[in-house]
């Protein structure tokens, strides 16, 4: 009997999500954030699939070539717009947080912090847009995991300057458990299809809140049992 021949599956090549280059003259800079700019209206305008590399290059009026050499495709343009989306979101925690009186425990510093980060994605039509190009793509799912990861730290730095009583590593947990919950349910109100979104807000809160004096009582009850 003839052997039979061996069928090949071909292997896509990951994806490049990598800068080439960090731009460091002002003038380039300023061409990259104009790229980054350009990238985030035509998301919100048509989404990840209608955009292109020659798409950007024409909206923002500068040479395609300008753009590769930067970056080598709209995936690693995606990602540098994720990067920068995410970091603006983190500083809006920050500014919250400078505005609460030092004396104001957590539970304060959450109910509003969750409630403003949470709104304050859904009035950004490009934080919307953004995700959804995220979530739909298995490649970009680092992106999104890097991204809950800062935030989540921002939220323990805010906590553990507010004295919340519970240990680094229960605070880590603790804190990516409240961003990854939220953003769950912050994509399920932005689909525009649930009745009544800012209801849907407040239950955030509400678990929040609840959740945060759980992670408390069992760390007080730990610390005590091992005294």
């Amino acid at each position: 009997m003839e052997a039979q021949a061996a069928t090949t599956i071909p292997v896509e090549a990951p994806i490049d999500l990598v800068p080439r280059r960090l731009p460091v003259q002002d003038r380039a800079k300023e061409r990259v954030e104009r790229v980054l700019d350009t990238m985030a209206a035509i998301l919100v305008e048509t989404g990840f699939d209608g955009i292109s590399t020659n798409l950007i290059a024409e909206r923002a009026n500068i040479d395609v070539a300008s753009i590769y050499q930067y970056f080598p495709n709209k995936y690693a343009i995606l990602r540098a717009l994720a990067e920068r989306t995410f970091a603006q979101n983190r500083s809006y925690i920050e500014a919250y947080d400078s505005c609460i009186p030092a004396e104001e425990d957590w539970s304060t510093a959450l109910t509003g912090q969750t409630k403003y980060l949470v709104n304050g994605i859904r009035a950004d039509p490009t934080n919307i847009a953004l995700r959804r190009a995220i979530r739909a793509r298995p490649e970009f799912c680092a992106i999104e995991k890097r991204g809950n990861e800062l935030l989540a730290k921002t939220f323990a730095d805010i906590f553990r300057r507010r004295g919340i009583p519970v240990d680094d590593e229960s605070l880590r947990r603790m804190s990516r458990v409240l961003v990854e919950t939220g953003m769950a349910i912050l994509d399920v109100v932005s689909t525009g299809n649930v009745p009544d979104p800012d209801a849907y807000v407040d239950e955030i809160k509400t678990m929040h809140l609840a959740y945060v004096k759980r992670c408390i009582e069992k760390s007080t009850i730990s610390n005590t049992a091992q005294a």
